[in-house]
């Protein structure tokens, strides 16, 4: 599960007791957030990802009033991918 959040993304699998905290911001991209996701569940094994995101998603683009510019329409598919079966 990823919650992405203004201030952290948190991260967390079952069988985990501890969820990670990742800090987030204006300057958080969806390509920084795909890399620190990445690098934080580096050995876990999942095979599905669900993410909560506070805002709009619409034909692969993503809105939300407090992001960046850089991230505002963005398609996440294209920035990065959580690839399942790690």
């Amino acid at each position: 599960m990823v919650d992405v959040g203004g201030t952290h993304v948190k991260v967390q699998a079952t069988g985990r007791r501890q969820r990670v905290k990742l800090p987030s911001g204006p300057k958080m991209t969806p390509a920084r957030m795909v890399a620190a996701v990445r690098t934080a569940t580096a050995g876990w094994s999942y095979d599905a990802v669900a993410i909560g995101y506070p805002g709009v998603v619409i034909h692969d683009a993503h809105s939300v009033n407090h992001t960046t510019s850089g991230a505002v329409g963005s398609a996440l598919t294209s920035k990065g991918r959580l690839t399942a079966g790690r």
